[in-house]
C-alpha cells in the first residue's frame, strides 16, 4: 500500500521475483528507486522496504547501492516469535530484454529477534545474498 500513490506517477514500475519472494518497485527518479518486498519460507514471513540508488552504469549493467528494512516473523519447532533486519548492500542489474532485468546483490545484514514465550532475544549480523528478475512497466509521466 506504501507504494500505490509513487506507482501512479512513476516513469516506470515493476514485478519482480526473488529468491525466495516478491516485489512491486517504482522509479523516483533516474537515480532512485523504491521496492516493497516480502519473502518467505518454511515458517519464515519476511516483509519490507528498500531503496536503491544507482551509481554508475557499466555498459547496459547498472551499479546500485541500497538499504532495507524488514519486519520478520518466525516459527520453529519450539520457538515462534518475530524481529527485525537492517540491511545495506550493492548489486548489479543486467537488463536480459526490454522489459526484464536480472539484478543480484549483497550485503551485510543486522538480524534482531525475540522468542514470544520466552521472551530471550538474539541478534547477529550475516551476509545476505539476493537474486531476482523484475519486469518493468512504463507508468505515468512526471
Amino acid at each position: 500500500m506504501l507504494l500505490l500513490p509513487a506507482l501512479c506517477f512513476a516513469k516506470e514500475w515493476g514485478v519482480g521475483v526473488n529468491y525466495p519472494g516478491l516485489g512491486v518497485k517504482c522509479s523516483l527518479d533516474k537515480k532512485n528507486a523504491v521496492e516493497l518486498r516480502t519473502q518467505f519460507g518454511e515458517d519464515v514471513f519476511v516483509m519490507g522496504p528498500r531503496f536503491y540508488h544507482s551509481i554508475s552504469s557499466m555498459g547496459k549493467t547498472v551499479v546500485y547501492g541500497g538499504g532495507e528494512v524488514d519486519y520478520l516473523t518466525f516459527k520453529g519447532a519450539v520457538t515462534k516469535g518475530s524481529g527485525f533486519v537492517f540491511l545495506g548492500f550493492a548489486g548489479l542489474e543486467y537488463p536480459v530484454s526490454p522489459n526484464v532485468g536480472l539484478s543480484v546483490d549483497f550485503g551485510p545484514a543486522y538480524i534482531s529477534l525475540k522468542d514470544k514465550g520466552t521472551k530471550e532475544k538474539e541478534s547477529g549480523i550475516d551476509l545476505v545474498v539476493n537474486i531476482g528478475l523484475t519486469y518493468y512497466f512504463k507508468g505515468g509521466e512526471k
